[in-house]
């Protein structure tokens, strides 16, 4: 194992050797010594390559940093001088500063790192050049001393194993410093949205041919669109052979609805229809009540292989849908090639440009007049057909304000002002992130729409679909597709529509749960129609 921690090093070394020991009393006889293969990362970046080169390899080489002695960037390859000797290096200075360089952040990146060919190549060289080195006095031993627990990390990053068990860190895109996230941008193109989708696709790089993962992770990797080409890389190349998808609660030290987790064992081998064994388990309120469940209802056991998540749109990890739900995926429209759903603006700033609407005067608000203050969808409570209608956004003069706030010229048209072209439209709108779950409500043209109030369009029909929003069938496809508390335009999308929704006479009826969840909105004091 490998940490980037220290003490937690520490700990797991001896946590280690107390497990071994119950095992076998002679694992601490002093005169045969047992390695423990855990270590923790130790960064390269302010070790003197040039003086470590010329140390090490009995040579003088020109600066490898342009007269500067720190890895801080990297350098242009040196250029190799005659030998002090006559005998040949073990090692090239370019081998050696490789393995300098790859470490320079390793407490950052961790495990994250990969050893290239080359570096593993020359890994039984630069250990054995440091073990001669180690024999002698002075500065040979000093450097030995450094660049040894490098070679060894470098090692163990280089092999493939037969078993990799991990619950990898969580940490998504905006907590992560700029020296990740390039890493992260660099490396991990199907996985950079969070730290444990990159551990993932890091550990099946580790396993050996016929290895296997034992992985537990939030669950977000299995439904999001961000995390599409990491699930289809995973059905592609791996083969997923049992899981348990806990959700919330899989840990009685973890509160709240968030933290939802999965656990589940990998093959590096593919097998593109092997049906694995998947328990749902996510209606438990413990651990214990979980344990229960796994324990005693044979119901929540499902089988599923690749072949049935790639026939639906986005490869989620919908093992328990049914074999009608994939015909009809595979025959019918997704709502996205009739109607529009759409992410709305960010205005970088909401306490500067957004206002309640009873906080403005009403000669400067478009509800009355037009003026400087738009009516705007920002999300809200769980409320179908009419409502949530509180907010307004200061757009004067096309939004000149907010386009000079966040430093976009005012024909440009992408985030954070996005889909401008569909402000002010008709549509349908619902809250992005929602624990209450999914509704969708009408707003009338005139209004503009938020990131966190995302809005079906259409150019025609506009009731018909909304009205699919509202309705169990779409719940139960949005249980499928996003079984999350995020409901993205993308996943809205990916809803089924069969072809004879048009002719089902909808529209009417749409109109009229409009007209009544208008008045029951209208009755509450905050609603800008509030007559009595």
């Amino acid at each position: 194992g490998l940490d980037i921690d220290d003490r937690a090093v520490q700990l797991a070394r001896f946590a280690l050797l107390m497990k071994a020991r119950g095992d076998d009393r002679r694992i601490l006889d002093p005169e045969n010594p047992v390695r423990l293969n855990v270590l923790a990362f130790q960064n390269s970046k302010g070790l003197d390559i040039e003086q470590i080169t010329a140390t090490l390899l009995k040579e003088r080489t020109k600066s490898l940093t342009g007269g500067q002695h720190q890895l801080s960037f990297v350098p242009q390859p040196a250029r190799q001088l005659p030998l002090a000797t006559t005998e040949k290096p073990e090692v090239t200075p370019e081998e050696l500063y490789t393995l300098l360089h790859v470490f320079e952040h390793a407490k950052t990146f961790g495990s994250l790192l990969r050893i290239h060919d080359k570096l593993k190549a020359a890994l039984p060289r630069l250990e054995k050049l440091l073990e001669k080195a180690g024999r002698a006095d002075g500065m040979s031993a000093m450097y030995t001393e450094m660049l040894m627990p490098l070679v060894r990390q470098a090692q163990f990053l280089a092999r493939q194993y037969d078993c990799v068990v991990a619950n990898p860190p969580y940490m998504g895109s905006k907590g992560q410093n700029p020296t990740l996230k390039a890493h992260a941008k660099d490396n991990f193109q199907d996985s950079k949205a969070d730290l444990f989708a990159m551990f993932m696709e890091r550990g099946f790089e580790l396993l050996t041919e016929h290895g296997l993962a034992g992985l537990i992770t939030m669950q977000s990797w299995m439904f999001l669109s961000s995390y599409e080409a990491l699930r289809v890389a995973i059905l592609s190349n791996s083969t997923i052979m049992s899981m348990l998808h806990l959700g919330a609660k899989g840990f009685d030290s973890i509160s709240g609805e968030v933290v939802q987790t999965t656990a589940f064992i990998a093959s590096a081998k593919h097998q593109n229809a092997y049906k694995g064994s998947y328990f749902r388990l996510i209606e438990g309120k413990s651990e214990a009540e979980k344990i229960a469940q796994f324990n005693t209802n044979s119901a929540l056991r499902y089988t599923a292989s690749a072949t049935d998540f790639t026939k639906i749109p986005g490869s989620p990890i919908a093992y328990w849908i049914k074999p009608n739900e994939i015909e009809l995926f595979c025959k019918s429209h997704l709502l996205s090639d009739v109607a529009f759903p759409k992410k709305g603006m960010d205005t970088g700033c909401n306490a500067l440009f957004l206002r309640l609407w009873h906080e403005v005067s009403q000669k400067k608000t478009s509800i009355w007049s037009y003026c400087k203050w738009y009516p705007y969808s920002k999300g809200g409570e769980y409320r179908k057909w009419y409502g949530n209608r509180t907010y307004v956004v200061n757009w004067e003069h096309n939004g000149k304000d907010i386009h000079e706030y966040n430093k976009v010229p005012m024909n440009y048209n992408g985030a954070p002002v996005r889909a401008k072209k569909f402000y002010f439209k008709p549509g349908y709108t619902w809250t992005t992130v929602s624990s209450g779950g999914f509704s969708a409500r009408f707003i009338p043209g005139g209004s503009i729409f938020d990131n966190g109030g995302c809005t079906l369009f259409s150019n025609q029909h506009i009731h018909v679909y909304g009205s699919l929003l509202n309705s169990s069938i779409a719940l139960r496809y949005l249980s499928l597709l996003s079984p999350t508390l995020n409901f993205q335009p993308g996943d809205i999308g990916k809803i089924p529509v069969v072809d004879n929704l048009i002719s089902l006479h909808i529209e009417e009826r749409a109109n009229k749960l409009i007209e009544l969840g208008k008045t029951d909105w209208d009755f509450q004091e905050i609603s800008w129609d509030f007559g009595k």
